[in-house]
């Protein structure tokens, strides 16, 4: 393989409530990419999205209408399945604010195919570069941090305690890293920016719909990197989020006050009820170890709770525990999604 045309690159993304003026921006990024087409999931969008077409070629906006927020989990396992059944052979899939920078898709590419040469289609995913996203990469920290260590709960794990204590203290030596690779190893990657070949979609099959929302794009591309396959962030390859999500680092000072503070039970509940499982049946390998920091993660968390006044939430994060850990999946009761829930995060920077 020498060459891959972005004309052979379908985009899929999902978007809902009024989110208008991302969707404008991302189709206009992507257009100028070049790419095939955009596969636009309709997820109880409050506008109707088939105005987008008004601007193009009548076959380069496809919109897959949902009928309501039927969560993330739903309407990329849509997308995918929609864009492989159309003959579609390479998929980007990007969130509903994110934009590629200019010249993204192609640096994305050119590294692709260099990759091939090591790694069938089939065992490949690469992903873009968000800076806003992916903290560890944009912060400079040691590569050995990127990925969570096994049997972490909810990305602590008591071995990263010293690192952490360390970074927060001035005039410390980190040992920031000098040099970056464009090429970094993931073990499993979110849905904004990933880029994978049909073969590969077909090994894995699509998300699991009883996620809903949050960690299903981990749970989608873990299976990767489980079945001998390869996951790489490519940094020329630059994506910007146009939102700051809602448990954002630039909003809270740790993991612990986001998931308390921030807005919306159910988006804190299958923040945690996903994670819980995925940690618990999928990335636990010392059973030991694994108790530990869940014992340590949930007694900070109480105390946290008791310190910002938030006992329900602790009550229902406990609850969601419980179901992670008991595989009680899908919509819970009294948790629906309203049409203006707000994007995923990466819970890459966990205290």
């Amino acid at each position: 393989m020498n060459k891959i045309s972005p004309f052979y690159v379908t985009v899929i993304t999902v978007t809902y409530g009024d989110r208008k003026s991302f969707i404008d921006k991302l189709i206009q990024a992507v257009a100028n990419e070049k790419v095939f087409k955009i596969i636009i999931v309709d997820n109880g969008a409050e506008w109707d999205v088939d105005v987008h077409k008004k601007k193009y070629n009548q076959d380069f906006i496809n919109v897959l209408k949902m009928g309501k927020n039927t969560g993330s989990a739903t309407g990329f396992s849509a997308g995918i399945e929609y864009a492989i059944n159309s003959g579609s052979k390479y998929l980007w899939l990007l969130d509903d604010d994110n934009k590629p920078e200019c010249g993204s898709l192609q640096q994305l590419l050119t590294q692709y195919i260099k990759l091939c040469e090591s790694t069938p289609e089939e065992n490949l995913a690469v992903l873009s570069y968000r800076p806003a996203q992916q903290i560890i990469l944009s912060s400079g920290e040691s590569l050995k941090y990127v990925n969570p260590k096994k049997s972490s709960f909810h990305g602590f794990h008591i071995c990263d305690i010293p690192h952490k204590i360390r970074r927060r203290i001035p005039f410390i030596d980190n040992h920031y890293r000098k040099n970056t690779p464009d090429c970094v190893s993931l073990d499993a990657a979110p849905y904004g920016g990933l880029f994978i070949n049909y073969k590969l979609v077909k090994k894995i099959g699509l998300p699991r719909k009883d996620f809903i929302l949050y960690e299903d794009d981990t749970e989608y591309t873990y299976r990767i990197t489980q079945d001998s396959g390869k996951i790489f962030c490519i940094l020329s390859s630059k994506i910007e989020d146009m939102e700051v999500a809602w448990n954002a680092v630039q909003r809270f000072n740790n993991s612990f006050t986001a998931i308390l503070k921030g807005a919306g039970d159910f988006k804190a509940y299958y923040n945690m009820r996903n994670c819980t499982y995925l940690d618990e049946h999928v990335r636990k390998d010392n059973s030991i170890i694994y108790f530990i920091n869940k014992n340590i993660y949930i007694s900070i968390l109480k105390f946290m709770s008791i310190v910002h006044k938030k006992p329900e939430r602790f009550k229902l994060l406990s609850d969601a525990i419980k179901d992670g850990k008991n595989k009680v999946m899908g919509i819970k009761e009294g948790l629906s999604l309203p049409s203006h829930q707000n994007k995923d995060i990466s819970y890459e920077d966990s205290e």
